[in-house]
């Protein structure tokens, strides 16, 4: 048997191992540039927007959305935000109750037009294409970065046939879920970094979840 010996290093030897850099840990690692204009992303979101706007030219002139799952907002953000709070809920005589999850995004959405809440809805729909592009650039940042790979999915995410059949049949829970997706892997992928992306992928995915849930449904905004 070999007789235990106390682990020792020499001086030199310490001083040595000391002088050495230290290896930078995998996520303190120098992380590259989007290159969002150099790499296509913006060429890409501008080509989106051209098309939607030769798709959908009438969307400029309209106050408000009507059709399929669509019906004109509130004419106020109180109201809308009220109808995302606790009170009477249209399921029985003398109800109250919490709001449905998704009455919240439709606040939210509301509020970024605050003078006609119907009319921010129409501006989400006639951004979609653009803003589903830009998502899908983005969360394609996470895995490649090649510049072809990234407009490969911004454009494929952009003109996803269940996105399209969402905005031609009036489905805002899966125009508002197909939006929010990318972001949500643009987030999660760096979770575990700070604070600050982990929280906001769950603000994302609490979206998500919230409109995702009311997709099979058809349902009226009053």
């Amino acid at each position: 048997m070999v007789a235990d010996r106390p682990l020792r290093v020499s001086t030199a030897l310490a001083r040595e191992r000391a002088a050495e850099p230290e290896e930078p840990a995998p996520d303190s690692l120098p992380r590259g540039e989007l290159h969002f204009f150099g790499g296509g992303g913006a060429w890409l979101v501008l080509a989106m927007a051209a098309v939607s706007l030769a798709v959908f030219p009438a969307l400029l002139a309209w106050p408000a959305l009507g059709g399929g799952a669509l019906q004109p907002l509130r004419d106020t953000v109180a109201g809308l935000w009220a109808d995302a709070a606790y009170g009477l809920r249209p399921t029985g005589w003398n109800v109250s109750g919490p709001a449905d999850p998704f009455a919240a995004i439709v606040a939210v959405v509301g509020s970024l037009w605050p003078f006609s809440p119907s009319r921010a809805l129409v501006l989400v729909w006639l951004a979609a294409l653009p803003l589903a592009a830009l998502g899908g650039w983005f969360a394609a940042t996470r895995i490649t970065d090649r510049p072809v790979l990234r407009i490969t999915a911004g454009v494929a995410w952009a003109l996803a046939p269940t996105f399209l059949v969402a905005l031609t049949e009036g489905v805002p829970t899966g125009v508002i879920v197909h939006l929010l997706l990318p972001w949500l892997v643009f987030a999660g992928a760096v979770a575990h970094r700070s604070w600050v992306p982990a929280a906001a992928a769950s603000l994302l995915a609490a979206a998500v979840i919230a409109a995702a849930r009311r997709w099979p449904l058809r349902w009226r905004w009053f």
